[in-house]
């Protein structure tokens, strides 16, 4: 709580606790330099007082900063505070949903927290301490219409407090090729960040600066977490390695990714040229400090991979087995063990596997014999990854992207008599940067901004057009963009009804939104199938069913790596056996499971979890069940622990 982005902090506070109650103009009012007056902050320091319900304003200020155990008078104002210590740290966060800005704040555009330093791990700890004490006090006091947020919340700081005695994130490795600092850097510098004046373009120019200082820190944490014994496999070690030497033979371009977006994103809101002086200044940071700064990380990765490790899975580190136990029920937010989860996987890849085959044999039945029911499964799912047939020509990225917008265009159509809550925000589709492209996955989704500036945007991996299959685009549209993850976030983000915390995704350091969210975009698939969106390309049917089947062997092997200590390979055999990939896909698809144990799971857990409660619905109202209300109801609700979902569907 104490990075104060330039502005005195109890203005900070202030301004954030208005805006969470819609006060706009009274954030404006509290804007102060950085040199703030005394008399000011006493201003600033009464009115949060008076806001949280205490008469003491040191009291509340500590409380706010993590200092005390102070329980607020409402209930309303300990979720907002509880928001505001996950936000207020990171400039990151801030700058993802856009929340300070509608005051007219952009101090935290040139900054970054200082995670993961000891400092910030050690506020958190406390934090978590703190949240669950506050909320166990309310346990015989919560009103009705706040029961669910609060057992939320409740879940969350019980589980992160089990998570904290381990001295374990749920991302257990600092720095790994998959979504690390180095990746993530471009990414939010090219994607999230705002450039609409002069102060914003000044601001990006100065967060360049403040580059080096950020990469220091996650060097330091993996030393101090090599010591641990907290080390990524060497097969790993060297994808991470590879994926920064990429970044930086990308930024030592003249015309690189971020001159580039600085310069395009000015002129796009203001429609004039940037200044060739701040061009010059933003290209002189990234060859003094940026270029430099990912030279020292690839450094250290470097060094740490001079003493191998074979072992892929988190079971080799200090209390591995209980951490990925732990992990696991934070990543699925239920309480089934590895071998629950494991035997799960088995069970729905031996069932998909039929379906697969009544799907190529229907084929046969009407004539097309390019698969042959005759073979085995994973004979006829490598001529469906290979043939020419569902693949473009090399260079077809535009056609591609045009055909997956016209993807979109069709089955907007075809689900709208399913909802009649829809977000207000469009979802846009745009190619993959080359940095997330390198790290093998075929697409994601970024959510819109919180002032609905920014469309939420569907990022397809079109780098290599051998990478993309025809048969299994349908199938990402439905997952990605419309219904899944554009419709459910977006549809969050914008319900009012809900207290903050639950509207965004700011505490997904600690995935407990994912389970849900990835269960909703896998549901989504399917109910794209059962609408008929798949119907008009009988190897879409195929591209579903194997997307379906891949969700489940994550679950197999997810668990298979980290709970039942098999090795790379052993894993990446069990893939190429079941998926229709190559084993390049395959070990790419090992590789991130390596890094982020049991987010693999939440997948296929959530989807059977929503699919389980539409049955009883089903089976409670009869002929009165309709599907558009329990659509409505759940993405209504927001991202939940899939423990709690029941319960707070039928309350």
């Amino acid at each position: 709580m104490n990075q104060t982005f330039g502005i005195e902090p109890t203005c900070l506070l202030q301004c954030s606790i208005l805006l969470l109650r819609g006060d706009k103009e009274g954030a404006r009012k509290v804007i102060c330099p950085s040199d703030c007056a005394t008399d000011c902050s006493t201003t600033c320091a009464g009115t949060i007082a008076e806001l949280l319900g205490s008469n003491s304003s040191e009291t509340v200020l500590e409380w706010l900063q993590g200092k005390n155990t102070y329980t607020p008078s409402t209930l309303p104002f300990l979720f907002q505070r509880i928001f505001l210590q996950w936000l207020l740290p990171s400039a990151e966060t801030l700058i993802d949903v856009k929340f300070l800005e509608q005051a007219g704040i952009y101090e935290h555009m040139k900054c970054f927290s200082n995670r993961p330093s000891v400092e910030a791990k050690s506020v958190e700890r406390r934090f978590s301490q703190y949240n669950l004490t506050a909320l166990q006090s309310w346990a015989k006091e919560v009103p009705e219409e706040h029961m669910a947020s609060y057992k939320i919340l409740l879940w969350l700081a019980r589980e992160k407090e089990a998570m904290t005695r381990l001295e374990m994130s749920v991302c257990p490795y600092t720095v790994d090729h998959y979504q690390s600092v180095h990746i993530m850097f471009l990414l939010q510098m090219q994607d999230a960040v705002t450039i609409s004046n002069l102060e914003q373009a000044h601001a990006y120019i100065h967060r360049l600066e403040q580059c080096g200082a950020k990469f220091r820190l996650y060097e330091l944490d993996m030393r101090r977490e090599r010591g641990r014994g907290i080390v990524l496999s060497t097969v790993s070690l060297d994808k991470t390695a590879n994926t920064i030497q990429g970044s930086m033979n990308m930024l030592q371009r003249e015309d690189n990714i971020l001159i580039k977006t600085l310069c395009s994103k000015y002129k796009a809101s203001t429609g004039c040229d940037l200044p060739d002086k701040l061009v010059t200044q933003a290209q002189y940071q990234i060859q003094s400090v940026v270029i430099p700064a990912y030279a020292s990380l690839l450094k250290t990765v470097q060094e740490i991979a001079l003493s191998p490790d074979d072992r892929a899975g988190i079971w080799k580190v200090p209390n591995g087995l209980a951490f990925y136990t732990q992990c696991l029920r934070m990543m699925t937010t239920t309480n089934l063990t590895p071998s629950e989860v494991h035997a799960i996987g088995l069970r729905e890849v031996h069932h998909i596997k039929e379906e697969m085959q009544c799907v190529i044999q229907s084929l046969n039945d009407s004539g097309d014999m390019l698969l042959d029911s005759a073979k085995s499964l994973r004979d006829n799912l490598q001529i469906f990854r290979r043939n020419e047939r569902f693949k473009y020509p090399t260079g077809g990225q535009a056609e591609c992207l045009q055909d997956y917008r016209l993807l979109l265009s069709e089955i907007k159509e075809l689900v709208k008599p399913m909802f009649s809550v829809l977000p207000s925000v469009e979802c846009d589709i745009k190619p993959m940067s080359q940095a997330m492209a390198s790290g093998g996955c075929s697409g994601y989704y970024m959510n819109g901004s919180m002032d609905l500036q920014r469309p939420g945007c569907f990022y397809a991996n079109i780098s290599s057009m051998s990478t993309v299959n025809k048969g299994e685009m349908r199938t990402l549209v439905a997952h990605e963009a419309v219904p899944g993850h554009h419709y459910q976030i977006s549809v969050q983000l914008e319900n009012t009804s809900l207290p903050m915390f639950r509207r965004t995704t700011v505490d997904d350091s600690w995935n407990w939104t994912n389970p849900f969210s990835e269960g909703w975009a896998l549901y989504a698939e399917k109910l794209a199938h059962e609408i008929g969106f798949y119907d008009s390309d009988p190897y879409a049917m195929l591209g579903y069913r194997s997307a379906e089947l891949w969700r489940s062997v994550r679950c197999v092997v997810d668990t298979g790596l980290h709970a039942f200590q098999w090795d790379r390979e052993q894993a990446v055999d069990y893939m190429l056996d079941n998926l229709p990939k190559t084993r390049s896909m395959c070990e790419q698809e090992v590789d991130r499971y390596c890094v982020v144990p049991g987010q693999a799971c939440s997948y296929k857990i959530g989807q059977l979890k929503i699919l389980e409660l539409r049955e009883k619905c089903r089976e409670r109202e009869g002929d009165k069940f309709d599907l558009k209300v329990f659509h409505d109801k759940i993405i209504s609700i927001g991202a939940v622990p899939l423990e709690l979902l029941e319960e707070l569907y039928f309350s």
